[in-house]
């Protein structure tokens, strides 16, 4: 049996299961909804914030409740622009198999802290 961290096991997979922050996961699920209607004026969102609050976990979320595709470019991955450009900008304009709409999350690698 293959252990899973814990913030992978009790990660939320609703937006009603983010906690805090109601407003921004209301603007969220706003913004996402808004491409049922077609193509949206604002096509990107950026979540902001401390690391650990849930950023990623909360588009994840949405990902899940929409239905949709994602892909994630995290701290691990190359972060030169051709890289994402190469990732991110063919994934944002290939459908996929399915149909599915795609989310495409760009996280940011948190700055290293001397101590």
């Amino acid at each position: 049996m293959t252990a899973i961290k814990w913030t992978e096991k009790y990660r939320p997979r609703r937006l009603k299961e983010v906690l805090g922050n109601g407003k921004a996961v209301s603007e969220l699920e706003a913004w996402a909804r808004s491409w049922e209607r077609g193509i949206p004026e604002k096509r990107a969102v950026v979540l902001y914030g401390p690391a650990g609050v849930g950023k990623t976990s909360a588009a994840l979320a949405l990902a899940e409740e929409m239905g949709w595709d994602q892909i994630e470019m995290n701290a691990s991955d190359s972060r030169t622009a051709a890289a994402i450009s190469k990732v991110a900008g063919a994934a944002a304009r290939m459908m996929t198999f399915s149909g599915k709409k795609r989310l495409v999350i760009l996280d940011r690698p948190t700055p290293s802290r001397l101590c």
